[in-house]
């Protein structure tokens, strides 16, 4: 037990220049001359100026495009021969505009105070039938005025209507009726 001193002050005292040299300041280089010096560039090398090397280029360069030998078929480079059919490109082209167009003329539609207000409405129902009756007609308002946006989109616009449609039917369950709250009071006494 009288040695653990001994170490511990062995080990303390010789990590102190340890700590020592970290604080230190790195050894200064010694100048050499410059004919002394060893460049790895040498000095009859021509150099460039640093302003004709552009970093990035402005544009790539162009390559030229190989000559074909065969014709490719009239359906696949000319759409307007007469046969009517699409690329797989067109269509995803035009698979996509239409989508891009539909969310456009859904956006401006749900600016209108009308309709925001019928969603406040739906939003605020305190029970599924009404709620789901007040959804219903803010749909049917909501793909109304997107028609009247872009009438060049209404097939698309009237599948997102049946599907949102149909989101709202009970299919599993009795479909709940709405009650008055006469008739409600008078269900409530009878059990």
């Amino acid at each position: 037990m009288k040695i653990l001193p001994f170490l511990m002050t062995a080990v303390l005292l010789s990590a102190q220049p340890i700590f020592a040299q970290e604080n230190a300041a790195p050894p200064a280089t010694p100048a050499v001359p410059a004919d002394q010096r060893l460049d790895l560039i040498p000095t009859d090398a021509p150099r460039l100026p640093a302003e004709s090397l552009p970093l990035i280029p402005d544009a790539p360069a162009r390559t030229p495009k190989p000559k074909k030998s065969a014709p490719s078929p009239p359906s696949i480079l000319d759409p307007a021969n007469g046969s009517g059919k699409k690329t797989k490109t067109e269509i995803a082209d035009d698979e996509l505009r239409g989508r891009i167009r539909f969310r456009e003329a859904k956006t401006k539609a749900i600016k209108d105070p009308l309709i925001q207000s019928e969603l406040g409405r739906a939003q605020a129902a305190r029970t599924d039938f009404v709620k789901r009756e007040a959804m219903k007609s803010y749909y049917k308002l909501l793909y109304a005025r997107m028609t009247k946006i872009d009438a060049s989109i209404k097939p698309r616009i009237d599948a997102a209507l049946t599907q949102s449609l149909h989101r709202l039917e009970q299919d599993r369950l009795k479909p709940s009726e709405g009650l008055d709250p006469q008739e409600r009071r008078e269900r409530d006494e009878r059990e």
